[in-house]
């Protein structure tokens, strides 16, 4: 996103120099080599210093900017952006708040609090689905927000050769290769997906790629200790980006049988590499996943109803879906997101 907007503005980044305490931390990465070159960013929030939190503001208002843009994604950094965005606001400089989930998967009493006050020094608000506009609605009724939906990514390089990423994987070329992708939390339903595994009939392989939060090991018997365990590839790490052309190249489809959700960004990155998506019909999953046309949604995250909605896409074939999502891709590009956050900005109080 910095990237894109720094084609036609000044932009400068400003990122965390901690995030999470390492007690908290269930995960063993908190920073993603490459997405901004480190001389880019700014390191100027820690999550559990007040004190860098007003002296952030004061410093992003240092260079006078026009606008300034926060990514909320979880409760736990709510207070350091809340902070940070009255600051700014206060020095006159409009904030827009992107959010990823306003109400988080696993629900604490404190988080409806915590987004609130957040949202309510946001000049205006973008929701990345329908399901994540309503629940800022519900949140703080009085806050502007609009639907822009997650673009697709494109700097993850290109697709390679599927027999060559196959191979790479350790993964029969001549088989059907289905892939889940992302951290792994309980509400995306791996262990659905390891049931729904054994249901099918055909030659399939597993590639589940992303890092736990939660019990690492257990997975890991899980996978072991599978009926079909020798089709099972487990990558339980942090994926960085180089590999995840590799990962997409070698997908017949992606899988993700979550128990709920509001939008999911993995279904771009599939989508940038022409993979079909099957995923239950829950939140704003079914805002991107079209049923029979960019992907197939079943009722409800269960091992049969997933394993049968592996069956049906296999079914109608992987080339059917190519032209929906292509189509999408097309929609859905970088250039027109911040198209519509630049109109946004404007029409609620961009300065300059």
């Amino acid at each position: 996103m910095a990237e894109e907007l720094g084609r036609a503005n000044d932009v400068v980044t400003y990122t965390w120099s901690r995030q999470y305490p390492a007690l908290l931390f269930p995960g063993r990465s908190q920073v993603e080599p490459g997405t901004v070159p480190a001389s880019a960013a700014v390191p100027v929030l820690d999550s559990i210093a007040p004190w860098t939190w007003s002296r952030a503001a004061k410093r992003i208002l240092e260079d006078r900017p026009d606008l300034v843009i926060v990514r909320h994604w979880t409760t736990f950094l709510a207070p350091a952006t809340t902070a940070l965005a009255r600051g700014v606001r206060r020095g006159g400089v409009p904030v827009i708040t992107i959010v990823d989930n306003a109400i988080p998967h696993e629900r604490r009493p404190w988080d409806r609090v915590l987004v609130r006050r957040l949202l309510a020094n946001s000049t205006a608000t973008i929701a990345l689905s329908d399901a994540v506009a309503a629940e800022i609605h519900d949140l703080a009724p009085r806050v502007p927000v609009q639907v822009i939906h997650h673009p697709f990514y494109d700097h993850f390089g290109q697709a390679i050769d599927r027999t060559e990423a196959s191979t790479r994987l350790g993964l029969d070329p001549t088989k059907r290769h289905l892939l889940f992708f992302g951290l792994i939390r309980p509400y995306k339903g791996v262990d659905v997906l390891l049931d729904a595994f054994a249901h099918l009939h055909g030659p399939y392989q597993l590639v589940i790629a992303g890092e736990p939060y939660g019990d690492r090991e257990q997975l890991r018997r899980s996978a072991a200790r599978h009926p079909k365990a020798n089709d099972i590839v487990l990558m339980d790490r942090f994926i960085p980006s180089q590999e995840v052309a590799l990962l997409f190249s070698c997908a017949d489809a992606m899988v993700l049988p979550y128990r709920s959700a509001t939008q999911s960004g993995v279904t771009a990155a599939a989508f940038q590499f022409g993979v079909p998506v099957v995923a239950t019909d829950v939140g704003g999953l079914r805002e991107t996943v079209k049923d029979g046309s960019t992907g197939v949604l079943v009722p409800e995250a269960s091992p049969s109803a997933v394993a049968e909605g592996i069956e049906r896409l296999f079914q109608l074939g992987t080339e059917h879906f190519r032209p929906a999502i292509a189509a999408l891709r097309k929609d859905r590009s970088w250039s027109a997101f911040i198209a519509e956050v630049l109109d946004l900005a404007n029409r609620t109080g961009r300065r300059g």
